[in-house]
């Protein structure tokens, strides 16, 4: 169990808990103006539970197929302040059916394409993209975005860059990019990036350690202040 400020996230069926630089991607997702956000591949519910305590006028739809993370879900948002306004949905983004398109759509999706596989299936399900392919997520976000609207994403280095090849077949390009470090010393392990189709050519870049000289840093503790009961 992980207790944030506003709700609570059992996880004790999902292959996939809470982890550091999923509460970073929840922090740093803009959500002002939106009023429908799509969450594909939500887990436990965490980033649809964070963008719910971020902007309480927005309706979000939480997509998740993997059965044991449908029981985390159901309950942590069924037992959260947010419940009427987070509506899941127990199916593969794939065959989701939805008549409407979304202002917004946030996703840490499967990665870790070429790395040796897990015996544990639904962590396979979490970590790599047999279920949904980058490709298909690129042409998903085609379909269901409005126009004018954003998608963020959470996603190693490597898997970032094909990402970025994907989505800009279908005219979108970055605007922000966040490179995320464990600290100074470190390579980057996580990139979040937001993607437009109405863009300068300007992105907006920033590196972001979560520790430095041994504590989190100022930067992170900034960003999850309103989440993190240590801050």
């Amino acid at each position: 169990m992980f207790r944030f400020k506003q709700f609570t996230v059992v996880q004790d069926h999902a292959a996939m808990k809470v982890c550091t630089d999923a509460c970073l991607f929840g922090a740093l997702i803009e959500t002002v103006n939106h009023q429908n956000i799509l969450d594909i591949g939500t887990g436990t519910g965490l980033l649809a539970l964070m963008m719910a305590q971020k902007n309480q006028n927005a309706v979000i739809s939480a997509i998740e197929i993997d059965n044991e993370a449908v029981i985390d879900a159901k309950y942590n948002i069924e037992n959260s302040p947010f419940s009427s306004k987070i509506e899941l949905f127990h199916t593969s983004i794939q065959e989701f059916q939805q008549n409407k398109k979304y202002d917004c759509i946030i996703s840490n999706p499967p990665f870790f394409q070429n790395n040796l596989k897990s015996p544990h299936l639904a962590r396979n399900k979490a970590l790599h993209n047999h279920s949904l392919t980058l490709s298909e997520l690129a042409n998903i976000i085609m379909q269901l975005l409005v126009p004018e609207g954003d998608t963020w994403i959470l996603l190693p280095p490597y898997e970032m860059s094909v990402f970025r090849a994907e989505i800009q077949n279908f005219g979108f390009a970055p605007n922000k990019k966040f490179v995320v470090k464990h600290d100074p010393s470190k390579a980057p392990f996580r990139e979040i990036c937001c993607f437009s189709r109405l863009t300068t050519g300007n992105c907006i870049q920033e590196v972001i350690n979560i520790y430095e000289s041994g504590i989190y840093s100022a930067r992170f503790v900034e960003l999850l202040k309103d989440y993190y009961l240590i801050f």
